[in-house]
């Protein structure tokens, strides 16, 4: 039967009394049912405020009263519109470990409190009044309170190149971070402290999911630069939910290549002067990384190289190396050449390649100079003391020979008392008588000493004949021209 109450006329029983029994529980739902359709009760649920923000780890609390009766019947908290999905919470399941009633026990105040709250926490969420039956339905449900949680973006991590990248070429970086929310975030690309522009960035869900956390994506594309060994890259992220930027830097040098000048000089500068101190240098001068080999060697004896020295470092971060080959300029160095390969970062090698002249100093050329005229002289000398001797030679030949055929004839004083002799110049001691002159005796040669004439003889010239065996014989006549070899003088013999 059905019991109205007095006190309350909108309470009312359904009982039935059969021996001190009520009714079965599906009869009982029927009555309520049809004792809520009579009395008209209206249920209202109210959710307040429509929006909340909360920062993640924080508590959240979310409140929902009813209104317009007490039926019976369960309330329940969903996240979503989906009626099918587990309550976050259940007013006959009881607590849970993050979920709690703000007051335990009434039958208005349904308000939840969700602890530790987290990124994947935001949503909207209802508050739902059901009623009893044998299959509950939901009877009256709030408007829904949307929460946004803020949460902290996780620190950036920017990767580049896995690999060297020569200087002159591009590269290209990506700065990723996830896990805030709400999705309004902002991420910039700094070199050396100076903004750079062209970057692109993504902002996508973490899980594909409205109204959760979200994640970010940026790349950004720049030139390298010979001077970049100590610049760094910055990826700097900002968001609500931060007090400062989070920032990530990446060292440019860690994937930048800077290929080695190679330089082979010779110093003093080539040409060299003869016999001087000369210093063959490799250089291989601002590279980087600092792995690099350098060999300084001749070609033509290639077990003469250079002494490699220490590995310097520049003010710019790069590394400068080199090798010294040490030597005097001799002549048999003339045009020596000389090779300088440098080999870097498992690269290919680099060579350089330099020849060394070698020139006489101008002593050495005056020297020469002077030397050289001396010895055409001396030449010219020798050829002219050879014709000489030739010519000398020549002529005691011919006047040997013509000596074999010239014999003295003798003489005799003449009527005018004068005698002639046949003066020979050679110094001879005696010669042959010409064949077929048959002389007894043998013409004797003397020498003609000069005397001063006496006082009052006018015209007459004197000769003083030593040892002289003069045969008497005709005048004989003037020497003809051919007889160049012989001289002839006049002797006026003074009768005493």
């Amino acid at each position: 039967m059905i019991l109205f109450s007095k006190g309350a006329p909108s309470v009312v029983l359904c009982l039935q009394k059969r021996g001190h029994h009520f009714l079965e529980e599906t009869r009982l739902q029927k009555c309520l049912f049809f004792v809520s359709v009579v009395t008209g009760q209206n249920i209202q649920v109210t959710q307040l405020p429509d929006t909340i923000s909360v920062k993640a780890g924080e508590n959240l609390t979310l409140r929902c009263r009813l209104t317009g009766g007490n039926l019976p019947g369960g309330v329940r908290w969903y996240k979503g519109l989906d009626r099918s999905q587990p309550p976050i919470y259940s007013d006959k399941e009881g607590a849970s470990n993050r979920v709690v009633r703000v007051i335990p026990g009434s039958s208005t105040d349904f308000s939840i409190n969700i602890q530790n709250v987290q990124p994947e926490d935001a949503g909207t969420y209802y508050c739902v009044k059901f009623r009893a039956g044998i299959q509950e339905r939901e009877l009256a449900s709030g408007k829904g309170t949307l929460v946004s949680v803020i949460a902290k973006p996780s620190h950036p991590v920017v990767l580049g190149p896995t690999r060297r990248i020569t200087v002159g070429s591009r590269a290209s970086f990506n700065c990723s971070t996830g896990g805030f929310s709400p999705q309004e975030i902002t991420v910039s690309w700094l070199k050396d402290g100076k903004k750079i522009p062209g970057a692109q960035t993504n902002i996508l869900n973490s899980d594909e999911k409205q109204s959760i956390s979200y994640r970010a994506e940026s790349t950004v594309e720049i030139p390298l630069e010979e001077g970049d060994v100590k610049s760094h890259l910055t990826c700097q992220i900002q968001h609500r939910s931060l007090d400062g930027p989070l920032q990530q830097t990446f060292t440019l040098g860690d994937i930048l290549r800077v290929p080695p000048k190679v330089r082979l000089e010779i110093n003093p500068p080539s040409p060299v002067q003869l016999n001087a101190s000369v210093m063959v240098s490799c250089n291989a001068e601002s590279f980087y990384p600092k792995e690099a080999k350098v060999e300084l060697f001749a070609k033509d004896a290639q077990a003469r190289k250079g002494k490699v020295g220490m590995k310097t470092t520049n003010p710019d971060g790069t590394f400068s190396l080199k090798s010294n080959l040490e030597m005097l300029a001799t002549e048999d160095r003339n045009f020596s050449m000389f090779l300088c390969q440098v080999q870097h970062d498992s690269q290919s090698p680099v060579n350089e390649t330099t020849t060394l002249l070698i020139k006489q100093s101008e002593d050495n050329r005056h020297l020469g100079s002077d030397g050289k005229t001396i010895v055409i002289i001396a030449v010219m000398v020798c050829a002219l003391l050879v014709v000489l001797v030739i010519a000398v030679i020549y002529l005691i030949q011919a006047r040997h020979s013509k000596g074999k055929h010239l014999c003295s004839v003798p003489f005799d004083t003449d009527p005018n008392n004068m005698a002639y002799a046949d003066l020979n110049f050679d110094k001879v001691a005696q010669k042959r008588p010409c064949p077929g002159v048959e002389s007894p005796l043998q013409s004797e040669y003397a020498t003609l000493q000069a005397v001063q004439p006496l006082p009052n003889e006018d015209n007459v010239t004197y000769a003083d004949l030593d040892m002289v065996q003069l045969n008497k014989a005709p005048k004989r006549p003037s020497p003809k021209a051919e007889e160049a070899s012989s001289e002839y003088a006049s002797v006026q013999v003074q009768n005493k």
